[in-house]
Parts: structure tokens; sequence; C-alpha cells
């Protein structure tokens, strides 16, 4: 696969993806603010949350899921969630099974490789 060009060049101190992953968490601001809805997710046994920013509604909604345990308040969430509230884009973090401080009231938790239940999730949002 092919790199992607830029023009971008990192500050000497943030060399490397990973400096600039940790470096990250240290620049967060203020908070954002989400709306918050549950809705079962695709084993219809159990309640997920979706934390929202409300944008244009003609505009694309982003859309991201969230890393192992992380959550509408991992600074990377956040980051996303600031940008798109600036550009005014519709915006959800969704969280999986068990995440987000809701309980998980279904057979199965989740983990990163369950296509299915992304594809439900994105077939509801659009």
């Amino acid at each position: 696969m092919p790199l992607i060009q830029s023009s971008y060049t990192p500050p000497p101190f943030l060399k490397g993806g990973h400096v600039q992953t940790i470096a990250a968490k240290f620049y967060a601001t203020q908070p954002i603010d989400f709306y918050r809805e549950l809705r079962l997710d695709s084993t219809g046994q159990t309640l997920v949350a979706y934390d929202f920013i409300v944008g244009q509604p003609e505009k694309p909604t982003i859309v991201i899921f969230h890393g192992l345990e992380g959550s509408s308040k991992s600074h990377y969430a956040q980051a996303f969630a600031r940008m798109a509230k600036h550009r005014n884009l519709p915006f959800v973090v969704v969280h999986f099974r068990s995440c987000g401080g809701v309980e998980n009231t279904a057979s199965v938790f989740y983990h990163s490789g369950d296509s299915a239940e992304i594809s439900f999730v994105l077939n509801k949002i659009y």
C-alpha cells in the first residue's frame, strides 16, 4: 500500500507516532459535553451508549469506536469531538458492550473484531 504524502513536519520534540500519541493526552483542554442515547446492540440483549454532538444534519456524520476500555472521555475522542464541534459536523462515539458506564446484560462481550456489531451500528446511524 502506498504511503500518504504530506507536507506536515512535526516539531523536533514530537518525532515519531508514539511520542505524538502520548503527547496529545497532555494537551487536552476543556472536556466536550455529549448528548447520550442508550440503544440496543446487535444482539438485542443489552443497551450501549452513543455519545453525540449535534451538527448540521446535511453534513456527514463522523463515527468513532473507542479503543480498548476507552470511551468518549478518552483524549483522542475528545480531540475528534472538538474538531467536529468547531466545524459543525455531526459526531458520535459508539461504546461497545460493557463500556461507557453501561452494564452489559448480553450473553457476549465486545471484542475489536466484532464486525457484525460495527455493521449494525453504522446501518442504524446512516
